[in-house]
């Protein structure tokens, strides 16, 4: 399992709802206030991730192997599934407006595989982005978990921008946040570097654990996009 590694599906990823999340509605029928995941489809929580985008913005491939599904799905709309053989998972892209591959062509990871869309969906467009191991063969693995065979992506997207990789030993550093900036930062406190954290999804792993601070003036300031090779300020 340590060897899964999966990229963000979006250039700018905004998660709107995490896995494992759910959001209460009022059931006119009966009269009072339920959980929508739990009590009308009788799942533990919210079984994916949701990225909030407009219609048609670039979808990116979370993974390399093979495009096991790229057609329309009658529960969620226009599906694109990608299948992982040799770690066996599949990641799955639902709501598309349009794809950008067919079933079995060969995918590489951070490939434009559709254009996001609101096909089925509930509520407004975003991509609704799904993760599930597999045996052999592409058949899913956990049946019973109540996540609809899905589980969280989350720990095995890794820290990335653009859909790079970034090549960090994170024990290196520790996460910092301005007063007044919406982003966390990276600090080296020994080199007196830093690189700014723009992914903003799996910034919300490390809301407790950074130190909030006036300034980071002292520090260097690397930029991520470049895996943090390219200095901005010496």
């Amino acid at each position: 399992m340590d060897k899964i590694e999966l990229r963000q599906p979006l250039e700018n990823p905004r998660i709107s709802q995490l896995f494992d999340q759910d959001f209460p509605w009022y059931n006119k029928i009966k009269g009072k206030w339920e959980l929508f995941y739990k009590d009308t489809y009788g799942l533990e929580w919210h079984p994916w991730i949701d990225y909030a985008c407009i219609v048609g913005t670039h979808v990116y491939s979370a993974n390399d192997w093979i495009c096991m599904y790229a057609n329309y799905d009658n529960i969620n709309g226009n599906l694109v599934q990608i299948w992982n053989e040799e770690w066996n998972y599949k990641t799955l892209y639902w709501h598309n407006s349009k794809m950008e591959v067919k079933q079995w062509d060969k995918v590489k990871a951070w490939q434009l595989i559709s254009l996001s869309g609101n096909t089925w969906a509930w509520t407004w467009p975003h991509l609704h982005f799904g993760f599930k191991l597999t045996k052999w063969g592409g058949n899913w693995a956990d049946n019973d978990n109540g996540y609809n065979w899905a589980s969280d992506p989350m720990p095995f997207i890794k820290y990335n921008y653009l859909g790079e990789i970034l090549n960090i030993n994170n024990d290196m550093f520790t996460y910092k946040k301005l007063k007044w900036d919406k982003n966390i930062w990276l600090c080296n406190e020994d080199k007196k570097i830093r690189a700014v954290f723009l992914d903003m999804p799996t910034m919300a792993f490390f809301t407790d654990n950074f130190d909030e601070v006036d300034n980071l003036d002292e520090y260097k300031v690397y930029w991520t996009q470049a895996l943090f090779q390219r200095t901005i300020i010496d």
